[in-house]
């Protein structure tokens, strides 16, 4: 009872993280205590991990290793996911399920995804075909085939049967390598695709790893530190006195080199020595080089792959002829195996995803990021995820669209019921080159008319008010059309306009020249716009007049309208879209004299304007100080240098 008490008062005095601290706090050297985790209960222990890949028939003792571990490391390096599908097979959404938490996060208590792929194709270039097992499953798939997976593990298959497969797989219950029979139609068994070129026994892989062994080999025996002497006796060997005698010699010639700090021996001057470990005079190094870089070709790969620096170009195709072929392998026979039919048939899949940014230089980025926005390929807040940096809170950042536009809610279109659309000169139109090529911004409608959309609007009002007598009446609305374009006029107009262009090249004066040009140009660019300006001026008061009327008689006819029942509508209805058609005749008379008035101001300024440069550019063109002087020949060749007149 006092200990309680004193307990309760101890844990006022103190706060509630504090006292929840105390109680579930643990600590690996101070709490870890129970006697039921000691090292017997643990299971069998190693020195080294049991469960990685191992390389066989003298693979982990040669160069190939590399090649392995190289092109494991790319695949396993690229996401493959259990996605959904639509209708046209292409890429909705990724399912959350126990396969795709075995690809990419936890394939068993050893492994992660990644590790798991990597241990596939590294076994799967060594042994030439290895299985992916499902090792923990939901339900037993012996009994049923749908079960969901928890656990996926990689086995070498010992022996094959017709409908079932022995594989040899990590037990991490008991931590041993294990035998065990599985069915074919629960395990993936995955094939090299290159096993003509790696696994077959007279394959250019092999014969390069038996030249390798043959090369190791011989460097085994040249540092063996035998001195392979021959020492030529002056007597014949014939009798055992003889062979006795050579006998004594040759150990004494040993003893000497043995017990010498320099391996330094003295021999008799009517006596010979041939040394016999000089360098083998063959051609397996060049063998060995020749089949490398054949295997090289063959499997799409390059030293600048195994080394790290080759270009976006030759990175492309070692993926494309290497790592796409085993990946997939695995994914498609992943689908087969651990997908149902009905799941497929639900558009459920595996597939792999490279990310295609990882090859692009830094300097190349912003190009790229602007071509996929601008192209409403990604969003920014996609594009920022490639790069790196946190989404943007901006709701306009998830939004596919072209920013470099300007998006605006309200934005009326241009009126497109003449029969031109004079805002879009054709190059003939607006191709008038300055002193340095540069054109001149073309006059358009919307800059010459700035309130000619208000007419439209009393279209709109028209056709509103129309709209509203005709539902009523159950009637069809017949809406006014006409062209938009007029080719015979286009055409018209570019054979008027095509021989002045000729005129108003200046690709044969100097500097000063066209420095010239380009003032003239600019004090008449300057003049014509004022007069533009003074045009545009009149015109807006008309259109202010004509809408100010229009108005009138549109509120007019729409109070009439409100104040009439639905018989008098319908007995006055043929009256009452005459005077609205009427009031549209009106609109558009007004709108097609501005746009003939417009288009005749715009061809009288541009004669008038054209006729004065070409005028003040025949000037500077006759000017001798203008002129750019041509090369000459002298002596029967070209001269080398161009000299302009200052």
């Amino acid at each position: 009872m006092g200990g309680s008490f004193l307990l309760h008062k101890f844990k006022e005095g103190i706060s509630m993280p504090i006292v929840d601290r105390l109680q579930h706090a643990w600590n690996a050297f101070v709490m870890n205590k129970d006697p039921t985790l000691s090292l017997r209960n643990q299971g069998m222990g190693y020195a080294y991990r049991p469960d990685r890949p191992r390389l066989t028939r003298g693979n982990e003792r040669s160069i190939i290793t590399s090649v392995y571990n190289r092109i494991a490391v790319d695949a396993a390096a690229i996401n493959i996911q259990h996605v959904r599908l639509d209708d046209n097979d292409r890429f909705v959404e990724i399912i959350d399920s126990g396969l795709n938490e075995c690809l990419n996060v936890d394939a068993n208590v050893d492994q992660t995804g990644r590790a798991l792929i990597q241990d596939a194709v590294m076994s799967m270039l060594d042994e030439g075909c290895i299985a992916i097992v499902p090792t923990d499953t939901t339900t037993d798939p012996l009994v049923t085939n749908s079960y969901g997976i928890n656990e996926l593990r990689v086995g070498k298959i010992i022996e094959w049967y017709p409908s079932s497969v022995r594989v040899l797989i990590y037990n991490e219950q008991n931590g041993k390598q294990e035998e065990i029979t599985v069915p074919k139609r629960i395990a993936a068994i995955i094939e090299n695709p290159l096993y003509a070129v790696m696994n077959e026994p007279n394959s250019t892989m092999q014969r390069l790893i038996r030249k390798l062994n043959l090369l190791d080999v011989i460097d085994e025996q040249s540092g063996a530190g035998k001195l392979d002497l021959i020492i030529q006796l002056p007597y014949i060997i014939k009798t055992d006195a003889r062979r006795q005698a050579a006998e004594k010699r040759r150990k004494d010639i040993e003893m000497q080199l043995a017990g010498s700090k320099y391996g330094i021996a003295y021999t008799d001057g009517t006596e010979h020595i041939t040394q016999l470990n000089r360098s083998v005079n063959n051609n397996l190094m060049a063998q060995i080089e020749y089949l490398t870089s054949m295997l090289y070709s063959q499997l799409g790969i390059t030293s600048g792959v195994m080394d790290g620096t080759a270009d976006e170009k030759t990175m492309n195709n070692y993926y494309t002829r290497t790592i796409e072929p085993i990946l997939s392998a695995i994914v498609d026979e992943m689908r087969r195996k651990f997908l149902t039919k009905t799941a497929r048939s639900q558009g459920q899949s595996v597939r792999f995803f490279r990310d295609p940014f990882k090859l692009v230089p830094v300097t190349e980025l912003p190009d790229i990021v602007d071509k996929f926005t601008r192209n409403e390929v990604m969003t920014s807040n996609e594009m920022r995820q490639v790069i790196g940096m946190k989404p943007s809170d901006d709701p306009n950042a998830d939004q596919l669209r072209n920013k470099n536009l300007n998006q605006q809610a309200n934005q009326t279109p241009l009126p497109t019921t003449g029969e031109e659309t004079l805002g879009e000169p054709t190059d003939d139109e607006t191709a008038q080159p300055t002193a340095e090529g540069e054109s001149e911004p073309p006059m358009t409608e919307e800059e010459y008319l700035k309130n000619v959309k208000d007419l439209d609007d009393l279209d709109a009002e028209l056709d509103e008010l129309e709209s509203e007598l005709e539902s009523e009446l159950d009637d069809e609305l017949k809406h006014y059309a006409s062209k938009y374009y007029d080719p015979v006029k286009a055409h018209e107009y570019y054979e008027r306009t095509k021989e002045l262009k000729g005129r108003k090249s200046t690709a044969r004066l100097n500097d000063d020249g066209k420095a010239a040009a380009k003032y003239v140009k600019e004090q008449l660019t300057a003049e014509k716009k004022g007069k533009i300006e003074n045009e545009r001026e009149s015109m807006n008061s008309q259109i202010e007049s004509h809408k100010t009327q229009m108005k009138a008689k549109i509120e007019s006819l729409r109070a009439k309208l409100k104040s009439m029942s639905k018989s008098d509508k319908a007995a006055n209805k043929e009256s009452i879209k005459a005077e609205i058609a009427g009031l549209r005749e009106d609109n558009k008379a007004m709108r097609e004299s501005l746009r003939a008035a417009f288009k005749q101001t715009k061809s009288d300024l541009k004669t008038e304007y054209d006729e004065k440069y070409i005028s003040e550019l025949d000037k500077i063109r006759n000017t001798s100080s203008f002129q750019k002087v041509s090369k000459r020949k002298s002596g029967g060749t070209k001269s080398k240098k161009s000299y302009y007149l200052k």
